[in-house]
């Protein structure tokens, strides 16, 4: 079950202070993000809301949360409440770990990342590790290439890396992680990504001429792997890796109406939630399939398998399931109307 805390955000839009003939004021903070103030002067509380990752606990990964990719000799796992990635002595093995569903931007507030991460070694030389909200095309991480910390963003797969060395932050130029546990945080919109460690700004980018990504719908990924036919074992240990959005879980809902038989009709690109299904007119062997794509094919949020000849209509309550990558209805077989809400 997702949670809601309250939080008082960051926001990025102005600051409006007054009841009456109040003027519009600026209070920025040291991420260069403003807050928003009531009318009447109040602080603006804003739910932080979780929507992707957790907490790892016990000696087992949930592989319903979490989707492992071990290659030859290596490990990921989780020991004593904390996942470790370790490369193993095969020449350029890589590990990685990545959330089975994506973090959904909704626009007008950030999301962010918060991830407690060890280097034990400090760094290591022939070894790159990757941790933050990003795919193999478009995103935002950090990456511990030997010993040098790097910001990183990317887009259309190409990278643009700021080194230890040249940050712009609160810490100075220069940051090293040590062999100690650091909290990481990755602050994301469309024009700006902040990136923390122990809740001070190590880097800012202001992506003003063109989007710093792609996309901002990403999924949590870590990565370990050995280059230069590298055998040492290198490890990484991180015990929390989740993403929240600063706002309210409830977005608009749409609605779709589909009269009679289709091969598939795409509802929504794209992240969201599907929330119900309403079926009427069902012809004997009748089938309503929705997928999370694209196309009338690949994964199935829910079929209704075939169905008995039925005039009465009923609903189906989906619970807010999330889907990745969009929303596809076929009505199959036989005919049968379907109203589906979604968001």
């Amino acid at each position: 079950m997702k949670r809601i805390f309250l939080w008082l955000i960051l926001w990025p839009s102005l600051v409006f202070a007054g009841a009456s003939g109040g003027s519009v004021t600026s209070n920025s903070d040291h991420y260069g993000i403003q807050q928003y103030n009531a009318p009447n002067g109040e602080l603006t509380a804003i739910p932080l809301y979780k929507l992707v990752g957790d907490a790892f606990f016990g000696t087992v990964l949930d592989t319903g949360v979490w989707t492992p990719s071990i290659g030859t000799g290596g490990t990921v796992g989780v020991s004593n409440g904390a996942l470790v990635m370790s490369t193993g002595t095969t020449a350029n093995n890589a590990t990685s770990l990545i959330s089975t569903h994506v973090a959904r931007f909704s626009g007008l507030a950030p999301n962010k990342i918060r991830v407690p991460l060890q280097i034990p070694d400090g760094g290591t030389v022939n070894n790159t590790r990757r941790w933050g909200v990003y795919t193999a095309t478009d995103g935002a991480f950090f990456e511990l290439n030997g010993t040098t910390l790097k910001c990183v963003t990317r887009r259309a797969s190409a990278d643009s890396a700021i080194s230890s060395g040249s940050f712009n932050g609160q810490s100075g130029p220069t940051f090293a992680p040590g062999t100690s546990s650091h909290f990481y945080e990755i602050i994301y919109q469309p024009r700006q990504v902040v990136f923390l460690a122990d809740n001070k700004t190590i880097h800012t980018l202001s992506a003003a001429a063109v989007p710093w990504s792609n996309t901002l719908h990403l999924p949590i990924q870590y990565e370990n792997f050995n280059t230069g036919g590298s055998v040492t074992d290198v490890a990484m240990q991180v015990r929390l890796g989740a993403v929240a959005r600063f706002g309210i879980p409830e977005v608009q809902k749409d609605s779709f109406f589909q009269q009679g038989l289709t091969a598939g009709v795409v509802l929504k690109y794209g992240p969201g939630n599907i929330h119900s299904l309403v079926i009427s007119g069902v012809t004997n062997n009748a089938v309503v399939t929705l997928y999370d794509n694209t196309a009338a094919s690949g994964t199935v949020i829910f079929t209704t398998g075939a169905m008995a000849a039925n005039t009465v209509p009923f609903s189906i309550d989906l619970g807010s399931s999330s889907f990745n990558n969009g929303l596809t209805l076929t009505v199959t077989g036989f005919a049968a109307n379907a109203y589906v809400v979604f968001d």
